[in-house]
């Protein structure tokens, strides 16, 4: 379960996390923390006509890989 996100816009493609995001399940209780910058989902080209990086049900997920892809977990 993730909590409330708020992003700030940075640039043409990048938002910075404007207030921490938490995940939390049975097992495990991340925080990606404030000022963290990414780029949403990666969508292939094709498809950004169809989806964009920061909408839909997945933006929370795709900022928790960035992270945990970051940080080597």
């Amino acid at each position: 379960m993730f909590n409330e996100l708020i992003l700030k816009k940075i640039n043409a493609k990048d938002y910075e996390l404007y207030e921490d995001l938490i995940y939390e399940n049975d097992n495990h209780y991340y925080i990606i923390k404030k000022g963290f910058i990414t780029d949403g989902a990666s969508i292939p080209s094709l498809f950004k006509i169809f989806f964009d990086n920061y909408q839909g049900n997945y933006t929370k997920a795709a900022i928790l890989h960035d992270a945990l892809y970051r940080s080597n977990i």
